[in-house]
């Protein structure tokens, strides 16, 4: 089950952006204090503008809400298999958008963990691969990755830096991170 399919992904930007907004009111109404522990965590960094630190809050509680949805409808005598863009991407997309250091990835595992799915994959591809669908993407909006890349092509070490500090954290906190080695 695609779950960012199932209640985010829509063809218009605007109306996909429109219901991220309000997962993002639901979430701020229904868990409080979750919304409280995410935006204390995100004050704590500091980003380039206003703007990217709400849009990273909206994302991180977009995740949140969507993972703990999620977590909660699985049925025991069913093996569902949950696909989602899930809270480590959020975390990649986090630390790539602020000054972050690795205890802010510690402590966001720490708090988030129990969300997690059971096991994370993530695509290992050569690094060339990665720079040519940077270059060849052509995306409404887009990341800020793409866009930076596209400027200065020495942001791809930042980005790789960071996902290499991301699984190492995680395999300290002994989650199951399995890589796909893939050419894309």
């Amino acid at each position: 089950i695609n779950v960012n399919k199932k209640y985010l992904l829509h063809p218009n930007r605007f109306i996909r952006n429109l219901k991220k907004m309000f997962l993002f009111f639901v979430f701020l109404i229904t868990d409080f204090r979750l919304f409280i522990e995410s935006r204390n965590l995100l004050n704590k960094l500091k980003f380039s503008s206003f703007f990217k630190k709400l849009k990273m809050l909206v994302y991180l509680d977009n995740t949140i809400y969507l993972a703990k949805h999620v977590k909660f409808s699985k049925k025991k005598d069913q093996m569902d298999y949950y696909f989602e863009e899930g809270l480590i991407q959020v975390l990649w997309g986090i630390c790539y958008n602020s000054e972050y250091n690795r205890d802010f990835i510690k402590k966001y595992l720490n708090i988030y963990g129990d969300l997690f799915a059971d096991t994370i994959l993530y695509l290992n591809t050569d690094i060339e691969v990665i720079k040519k669908r940077l270059l060849e993407r052509n995306v409404s909006g887009g990341s800020e990755l793409e866009h930076d890349f596209k400027n200065d092509s020495s942001t791809i070490n930042c980005a790789v830096k960071i996902k290499e500090d991301i699984i190492k954290e995680c395999l300290i906190v002994g989650l199951n991170i399995v890589a796909l080695d893939k050419e894309m």
